[in-house]
């Protein structure tokens, strides 16, 4: 297995990965396991968390669970793959997961079929126009309240009105490109 995990740039990642993967497969109800985030970017730092993503058995469902393991948060997030296919549509954010996601282990081929879907809903992502509107009146209202703040020599007003708008002009420019915006964590 450790071969396999080649693409893990810090042996106790790897190590602790290798030993989460034994236990998973020993459960009942999963029909694959995914490690997301950096360390499957390949971004992570020594003290970086573990993602990982588990695919369920047909109408099983798994709240997400966090824990510390060997001085590592490890987080586990998990759903059937109906489940999956309506985060892709309600969350497009999601997709990021599979994009860049490392399978582990797939019994069902479920997890090669996600990714496949993920890709093409990335592919063919297309922000509404509607959206574009509400982004575009909203950084233009902002834009004029912080030149009415600055004008007033009000800068913690400003400030304050450009940190509530930051998440906008982020969600901006990704909507110019059609692309969903990537979780904070992908952009670090």
């Amino acid at each position: 297995m450790i071969e396999k995990l080649a693409f893990i740039t810090y042996e106790q990642h790897k190590k602790l990965v290798q030993t989460i993967v034994a236990e998973v497969l020993s459960m009942e109800k999963v029909n694959g396991f995914m490690l997301i985030g950096s360390v499957a970017r390949g971004d992570a730092y020594p003290e970086s968390d573990l993602d990982f993503y588990i695919l369920l058995e047909d109408g099983q469902k798994k709240k997400f669970h966090s824990e510390m393991r060997e001085d590592i948060l490890v987080e586990y997030k998990g759903a059937d793959f109906n489940q999956i296919q309506v985060n892709f549509k309600n969350n497009p954010m999601e997709l990021y997961s599979f994009l860049e996601g490392k399978i582990l282990f797939d019994k069902s081929g479920e997890l090669k079929k996600l990714k496949e879907i993920a890709t093409y809903e990335f592919e063919n992502y297309r922000v509404s126009s509607d959206k574009m509107k509400g982004i575009s009146h909203w950084l233009h209202s902002s834009l004029i309240k912080i030149q009415s703040a600055l004008k007033a020599n009000d800068e913690l007003k400003a400030s304050y009105l450009v940190h509530t708008s930051t998440w906008t002009s982020l969600e901006g420019i990704w909507a110019i490109n059609n692309k969903p915006v990537p979780p904070a964590r992908d952009l670090l």
